[in-house]
């Protein structure tokens, strides 16, 4: 069977899973989409009275609810992801200082560039990861969040997406975060259909993503060499490519 016939579940929310959307079906995938978090923004105000020398950016869901400040834009951005760095530059950033393909690299760039303490703004979700935080910390950086959005997990489906995981038509689901698999892990506890992932694979963005997911009983679980969503699919499709 050729990889036209293949069914892939995407759980990444809009409005990033649009392009992604467009990307697996130029593919020759059948799509089926189960947002597995439900993005809202927080209105929360500016960090008052913090001088930033730079910005880091984790996420291009930053940027579904927030309007960077003009002054801001003039600063170093420091920024996760390629997708992330194109949202940035779109949105007025004028000095992208760094991109990187996870936190732990993004932060040993950041430490490389600054010997003597400085003030970062940090703008994302509600729930972030741990680096580049931890490591700018542990240097006496000074960094301030702004969370601007908040991720809620989608543990409680409908009954259309309860119905298909009683027989999937899909034989990959594709995962971009460990919150994501984790609220995977929740809804399909809720259902009992668990043991449905014994005959598929998960193709998950990074190694983090991939152990969140490994709760589940998966034929196989495979991760890019890098951290890219280009790399992501690319795997996903020479993967299938090759499965009878």
């Amino acid at each position: 069977m050729n990889a036209s016939a293949k069914g892939v579940l995407l759980t990444r929310p809009m409005p990033a899973a649009a392009s992604t959307i467009d990307a697996l079906k130029q593919r020759g995938f059948v799509v089926y989409h189960q947002p597995l978090l439900h993005l809202a923004p927080t209105h929360a105000p500016r960090p008052e009275g913090v001088r930033a020398d730079a910005i880091i950016i984790t996420s291009q869901n930053s940027f579904c609810f927030w309007h960077p400040p003009h002054d801001l834009c003039e600063v170093p951005c420091y920024i996760v992801g390629q997708k992330t760095a194109e949202a940035a530059a779109a949105a007025g950033f004028k000095n992208i200082a760094a991109i990187a393909e996870d936190g732990d690299v993004l932060a040993k760039k950041i430490v490389a560039t600054y010997s003597a303490p400085r003030h970062f703004l940090w703008v994302g979700g509600e729930h972030r990861t741990a680096e580049p935080l931890t490591s700018l910390q542990e240097k006496n950086h000074i960094v301030h969040t702004w969370p601007v959005y908040s991720a809620t997990m989608v543990t409680e489906w409908d009954d259309e997406m309860i119905t298909l995981w009683a027989q999937p038509p899909w034989q990959a689901v594709l995962l971009y975060s460990a919150r994501t698999a984790e609220a995977l892990v929740r809804g399909l506890s809720a259902i009992h259909q668990q043991q449905q992932c014994r005959g598929m694979m998960a193709f998950c963005l990074s190694p983090a993503v991939a152990r969140a997911a490994g709760v589940l009983a998966w034929q196989k679980v495979l991760t890019p060499a890098q951290p890219e969503e280009e790399k992501l699919l690319q795997l996903l499709h020479h993967t299938l490519s090759e499965t009878p």
